[in-house]
């Protein structure tokens, strides 16, 4: 008897044991991983229509992407799901959903914005575009761009974009012009409505691919001395993970080259 009391009493020592070790090593994580790994799954924002070749659906309708496959990477390290929350209708309501808690982050090619950056933490950027003046071809013959100075006519850029800041940085006093689609933004210029549009070159080259005849209608100018810095919004309670994740885009290396990453997803190479 008195051998079985013993036995039992070493069993119940065991859990015991066994179970701080498990809460005081969930009690190592900073509180934005550890609620991340208790919850099982990080909660990622991106935008709600697909953007090749960052988030698209492909033949079999799986998504699949740049951003996904950085987003999968995370919650694989994180050992936990990934669940997409692609509510967000404008890029500057992404960066609300992860400030406000709704996301633990963004991964949606988003912009690094000072306005933005009062709301969320940014990694350091995963990649660098250029923004891109598109003309009328046929009205804006005499125009040569300057930086910094005046454009004559409207630029026609769409709401919640960081396009609306990048324009003030880039011209002086610009006539901006929004607009809730950015095909809107097409037809006003090509119609003569507008004198320009301001776009991601991303955003400017998957354009004329769905219309190729754009490609005679438009002139484009990439702005080659202004950089659009791309990273991942992190939630502002969340400053260790942010850490995290800047370490891990080090350590994993992604690719950087635009035009190599359009190639690949193009080819049907990475899936």
């Amino acid at each position: 008897m008195k051998k079985k009391r013993e036995i039992f009493f070493l069993l119940i020592f065991l859990i015991i044991f066994f179970y701080s070790l498990n809460i005081y090593g969930e009690d190592l994580y900073p509180p934005g991983i550890k609620k991340i790994k208790s919850r099982g799954k990080i909660v990622i924002a991106m935008y709600y229509k697909d953007i090749f070749p960052f988030f698209f659906h492909n033949k079999k309708g799986q998504l699949v992407g740049y951003d996904v496959k950085i987003s999968e990477t995370i919650a694989k390290q994180l050992n936990v799901q990934v669940e997409f929350n692609r509510n967000p209708k404008t890029f500057d309501e992404i960066i609300e959903y992860v400030s406000s808690g709704k996301a633990d982050i963004g991964v949606s090619l988003i912009s690094v914005t000072l306005n933005r950056a009062k709301k969320v933490f940014f990694t350091d950027p995963y990649l660098i575009l250029h923004p891109v003046l598109v003309l009328n071809r046929l009205k804006s013959t005499n125009y040569t761009f300057i930086y910094g100075d005046k454009i004559p006519g409207v630029i026609g850029i769409k709401k919640g974009t960081s396009y609306i800041e990048f324009a003030k940085k880039i011209f002086l006093n610009p006539k901006l012009k929004f607009y809730n689609s950015w095909s809107d933004v097409v037809k006003d210029l090509i119609s003569g409505k507008i004198f320009a549009m301001l776009r991601d070159e991303v955003g400017v080259a998957n354009m004329i691919s769905s219309d190729p005849s754009l490609s005679i209608r438009i002139k484009r100018i990439v702005i080659k001395n202004f950089y659009d810095y791309i990273a991942i919004a992190v939630n502002p309670r969340y400053k260790h993970l942010n850490y995290w994740i800047n370490l891990l885009l080090k350590t994993y290396k992604f690719e950087r080259n635009v035009n190599k990453i359009i190639k690949k997803y193009k080819s049907g190479i990475e899936k």
